[in-house]
């Protein structure tokens, strides 16, 4: 009942310090594994479980002292074991650590302290949801200052993140993804997750190449721009951009795959775009 009654206030301004330290409390209650015995109270905590996470996501994305308060009361930890729940808790679990990690230093090192770049990549290999979530969230992360950022972009890389991302990319793009949007944007996350591995860090920009990563960004681009589809994401262009940034042999590779020809079809795309609507597109 108190949780439902802070979802429905679900303000920053109306829950003070004490109340997400309730909430926290809570958080461990539910994932002691105490409730587990009984089939009623399992589901009845599953739900108090999404009820509470999505309440400490819209707190974490409205006020930056909520993000300290959930770091000095164990907050961190609890949001990454919940990573390991039902899918709809660990999609909701894995949003409350995008709106923490990438602006927090402290909670930053929480987060890596407690292995949680495992919990979120652990969703790369749920469902489609939670591919998604788990993909953008990857992106998200690993911003930041710089160094902060680079310690967990190489993270990403020791932990077979990589890997994962060309592997979600190379699924995907294989499906009739046309008419499904939920496909789109886990193609459009993942890309951009992996274009940020690479940003200003020539070992995972090297990695990736190795790996196959980018005639994946590449083919993925030039299916976009054959589909016509104005749906084409920056990000696709974007990760392109940061893999080749200071890497002659990414710019030769890309160069190969004949990418730049794309890339000047959809230029072309986007000028008599922004000439029917008197704007120019991203």
């Amino acid at each position: 009942w108190q949780v439902k009654r802070y979802n429905e206030m679900c303000n920053s301004r109306s829950l003070s310090k004490e109340d997400v330290v309730f909430l926290i409390g809570i958080l461990k209650e539910c994932t002691s594994g105490t409730t587990t015995c009984n089939p009623k109270r399992l589901l009845r905590s599953t739900k108090i479980l999404m009820t509470a996470a999505n309440v400490m996501r819209t707190l974490s994305k409205s006020c930056s002292e909520h993000c300290d308060t959930i770091h000095d009361h164990g907050g961190i930890q609890t949001i990454v074991a919940l990573t390991d729940s039902d899918p709809s808790t660990a999609i909701v679990a894995t949003g409350v650590l995008t709106e923490i990690i990438p602006y927090n230093y402290s909670c930053r090192q929480t987060f890596l302290a407690c292995s949680g770049m495992r919990g979120i990549l652990n969703q790369l290999s749920g469902e489609l949801e939670q591919v998604r979530m788990g993909a953008a969230a990857l992106a998200s992360i690993m911003q930041g200052p710089a160094d902060e950022a680079q310690v967990t972009r190489h993270f990403m890389r020791q932990l077979g993140g990589i890997e994962m991302l060309i592997e979600v990319i190379d699924r995907e793009i294989t499906s009739p993804f046309e008419a499904d949007d939920l496909s789109i944007n886990v193609i459009c996350n993942a890309v951009g997750a992996l274009g940020m591995t690479g940003v200003f860090n020539t070992m995972n920009q090297n990695y990736i190449r190795e790996a196959g990563g980018i005639p994946s960004i590449v083919y993925t681009l030039a299916t976009y721009v054959k589909d016509g589809s104005s749906r084409i994401s920056k990000t696709v262009t974007s990760a392109l951009g940061n893999l080749i940034a200071r890497n002659l042999p990414n710019r030769s590779i890309v160069c190969s795959l004949n990418a730049h020809h794309h890339l000047l079809t959809l230029l072309m795309q986007s000028a008599e775009i922004s000439k029917e609507k008197g704007a120019l597109p991203d």
